[in-house]
């Protein structure tokens, strides 16, 4: 807790995790999260007005019949972050995929948050 405030306070650590990177243009957004070592049927996308979730277990290795761990280095963890979008989204259009351990979404603005062009007349 003590690390926590210290980080809302100052900064002094980075404890996001797992890290993330959000691109968008005039369609919508497109999230990249890394989930290394999650199978794709292990994550929990929610996603409601402009808010998206992620949820992942990242299962510990198991060990087979009598063997036990000289070093471990890595175990399951919970992995989940939340992120609020500027914009509202068509959570119906929303795509996810998983390939070598990156998380993607493709995240739709809804038809009322799009950009709209009006065209000037000459008066």
């Amino acid at each position: 807790e003590l690390f926590k405030q210290l980080d809302r306070n100052l900064g002094l650590f980075d404890q996001r995790d797992p890290r993330a990177n959000i691109t968008s243009d005039d369609d919508g957004a497109t999230l990249r999260l890394e989930v290394p070592g999650v199978a794709p049927a292990d994550i929990e996308v929610n996603v409601q007005e402009n808010e998206v979730h992620v949820a992942a277990q990242n299962k510990a290795a198991e060990l087979g019949e009598g063997e036990r761990f000289l070093m471990q280095e890595f175990a399951g963890r919970h992995l989940d972050r939340r992120f609020k979008l500027p914009f509202a989204v068509d959570s119906k259009k929303v795509k996810a995929s998983c390939v070598n351990g990156v998380l993607t979404l493709e995240i739709p603005r809804a038809a009322s948050a799009k950009p709209k062009k009006i065209k000037v007349l000459a008066a």
